[in-house]
């Protein structure tokens, strides 16, 4: 059979080339191995709807019998364009769809599966399920008809590496990120792409969607191949892990740098871990090597530097922890550190403001950067099904709504947009906290671009 593999557009977000579509991306791969004919469509140079209609309309031709695509739920308004486009050009071709939009949805308790084929009517068939592998794509094909909801239990995958052909994304293939890897600045481009050494998360974090909640990973030799392929097929010299916390493993860690050193591959990488390395001594004593054998950048999710903050949603972690974590990682190795946090969690009052801004200021000469997003109650999350349960108020989507405008509501990036509220809270109040907040991140140094349109529009920054 003959595939279309579409890579969508994100209006809505900067720079969208810095990261690759796995989903689709994927597929793409696997119906190659499976051996079908599968051609790739990248969207992502469209700035509109005319503009992604037009290519639909002179530029797809009629050389395939599917058309498989992956989104996220904030590309569900140009998800709904591009097969309306599609099938008044191809109205007997079969769409299918998949991701991570498909599967919230279909796990949610206020929504529910049979809410797909209202929400995307040009839509035949949904795959819902993660990390599907050849066995599974088989399976998907077999069973694709019109109104389908086709399900895979993605836990048993053991392919999480897969040799993805990168040259199929043609000039969007290696993504030249600089501030991926280094965030100084000035520093030279660095030819990096994206990868994930696991897949799931056993933390329940109430703002997270954990599609698992048990981690698989392959083995660090398969690991250790596929960059190595990477760096001699497309040149690369960095490596973003995607993963939620990289070398919580220790035993797999222990294995990885033994590997690492006989390797010994010019590469360097961004990881993310979690703030308990306070309380292991040995994984402390693994990121030092690991520093050593290219760990350049480490983010920590800080989430919110208040303890009742962080309790209230499940961080398992407290402050005293956080800070620890960061002095020891800044006494015993030269890793980057970037911090990751909310604005907008359960619990945070003005006494958790205070907090805060007071750790703000502890940062200061001890970490990089400090991110700062709009904390939005995600389709899956507790915080989403249980509301009240957190003493939340949310202006979001529940259940069977028309005409919801997904990517405004997802990833606006306006400063006063706001989907969630504590009972009892304000709109003013909430702004004249945040803009406290940014002002705070602009004195210490760490107010960056994707954060200065929130502060203009708070009325901080002229």
């Amino acid at each position: 059979m003959r595939f279309l593999s579409v890579i969508l557009p994100d209006y809505v977000l900067e720079n969208q080339f810095s990261n690759t579509p796995e989903g689709v991306f994927r597929i793409h791969a696997l119906v190659k191995m499976a051996g079908h004919d599968s051609q790739l469509l990248d969207l992502r140079n469209c700035r509109n709807d005319y503009e992604m209609e037009c290519v639909v309309k002179i530029f797809v031709d009629s050389k395939f019998d599917i058309c498989l695509v992956s989104a996220t739920t904030a590309q569900g308004n140009v998800l709904n364009s591009f097969t309306k486009s599609l099938k008044a050009k191809f109205p007997n071709k079969l769409i299918v769809l998949g991701g991570t939009h498909v599967n919230a949805i279909s796990n949610s308790m206020g929504w529910h599966a049979d809410y797909l084929e209202i929400l995307h009517p040009n839509v035949d068939c949904f795959a819902v399920g993660y990390y599907w592998t050849v066995a599974h794509i088989k399976k998907l094909i077999s069973q694709m008809g019109k109104g389908a909801i086709i399900r895979h239990d993605g836990t048993k995958t053991k392919d999480i590496i897969l040799r993805l052909p990168y040259e199929d994304l043609q000039n969007n293939s290696v993504s030249r990120g600089g501030g991926i890897i280094h965030r100084n600045g000035d520093c030279e481009e660095m030819l990096s792409q994206n990868m994930l050494f696991s897949v799931g998360c056993a933390h329940k974090c109430s703002f997270c969607f954990n599609e698992f909640t048990c981690q698989s990973r392959s083995k660090p030799s398969d690991v250790l191949l596929e960059i190595s392929r990477r760096i001699t097929r497309y040149g690369i010299n960095a490596i973003k892990i995607n993963d939620d916390d990289a070398f919580n493993n220790l035993k797999w860690n222990e294995k990885f740098i033994e590997q690492s050193r006989a390797w010994n591959m010019p590469m360097r990488y961004l990881a993310s871990t979690r703030a308990n390395v306070n309380k292991n001594k040995k994984k402390l004593q693994q990121l030092v090597e690991l520093n050593v054998l290219g760990l350049s950048v480490l983010g920590i999710g800080v989430e919110w530097a208040d303890d009742r903050v962080l309790e209230i949603n499940n961080k398992r972690v407290t402050v005293k922890d956080i800070k620890q974590s960061i002095e020891l990682l800044s006494s015993y190795s030269d890793i980057e550190i970037l911090l990751y946090s909310i604005f907008g969690l359960p619990g945070m009052d003005d006494r958790a403001v205070d907090n805060m801004m007071e750790f703000i200021q502890w940062c200061k000469g001890k970490v990089k950067h400090i991110s700062m997003t709009n904390f939005v109650p995600l389709i899956g999350t507790d915080i989403y099904e249980n509301p009240e349960k957190y003493g939340m108020e949310l202006m979001v989507p529940m259940g069977m709504q028309e005409n919801i405008d997904w990517g405004r509501f997802y990833f606006n990036g306006k400063f006063d947009d706001i989907k969630a509220l504590s009972l009892g809270e304000t709109r003013e109040r909430h702004l004249l906290r945040k803009a406290d907040v940014y002002k705070c991140l602009d004195e210490c140094g760490f107010l960056r671009h994707e954060t200065k349109n929130d502060a203009i529009k708070a009325g901080y920054l002229k």
